[in-house]
């Protein structure tokens, strides 16, 4: 099951990333995430967090009491953690993040780490670009891009190694870098508007551009 979880932070143009939702099978917010779910037209099914970013907090008292699970301030794990952490318990295997950007470091700190677990989110949609998970042993071993002519690309190892990928399309090879020792590609580009990346081996993230007129197969 795909569900959907908006959380805070910064967020894209809704009107853009609306594309790449689909039709979500459930709907979460991590505490000041309900800004976004609610200007995306979707009510969450359930509101997680220890709510302290909401902005008016009397938005909660349209929601059913028990949709809406508060956590304690003092604590470790990040509101995003705790409803991630209920959507697996709810069976949603492909989860995608809506929101993020801009904000703490720390907290972004606390978002990257989260794809190099198991389980990760397959989508991360922030306010200017999208992180795409591809895994060879899980569900998104390709993405192909169509309409992305020097456009950004950048493709980041996560998790475990080995790791190894092939693509084709990009202005330089990526296929003989140690990704294992810390190697990335930064800021590549997909001079001919598209480009394949395929993980033959490990987990990567690729960070693309929100905007423009691309679009996935």
């Amino acid at each position: 099951m795909r569900g959907l979880l908006f959380i805070g932070g910064s967020r894209p143009d809704m009107r853009q990333a609306r594309r790449f939702f689909g039709e979500p099978d459930a709907v979460y917010a991590a505490d000041s995430g309900i800004a976004g779910a609610l200007e995306a037209g979707f009510t969450p099914d359930y509101v997680v967090g220890d709510m302290d970013s909401i902005e008016d907090p009397a938005i909660l008292g349209s929601f059913d009491p028990e949709r809406v699970l508060r956590a304690d301030r003092d604590k470790d794990l990040t509101d995003t953690e705790l409803a991630l952490s209920l959507m697996r318990q709810h069976g949603m295997e492909d989860i995608v993040l809506v929101g993020g950007g801009g904000g703490r470091m720390d907290h972004f700190f606390a978002l990257e780490k989260l794809f190099s677990l198991d389980n990760p989110p397959q989508l991360w949609i922030g306010s200017e670009t999208i992180a795409v998970v591809l895994d060879a042993r899980g569900p998104r071993e390709r993405i192909t891009v169509r309409g992305l002519k020097c456009e950004s690309v950048s493709v980041f190892p996560a998790g475990n190694g080995p790791h190894r990928c092939t693509a084709q399309g990009l202005k330089w090879p990526v296929d003989s870098l140690d990704w294992d020792t810390g190697a990335y590609s930064l800021s590549n580009r997909a001079v001919h508007g598209n480009f394949t990346l395929e993980a033959e081996a490990g987990r990567f993230l690729v960070i693309l551009p929100l905007d423009g007129a691309w679009a996935p197969d």
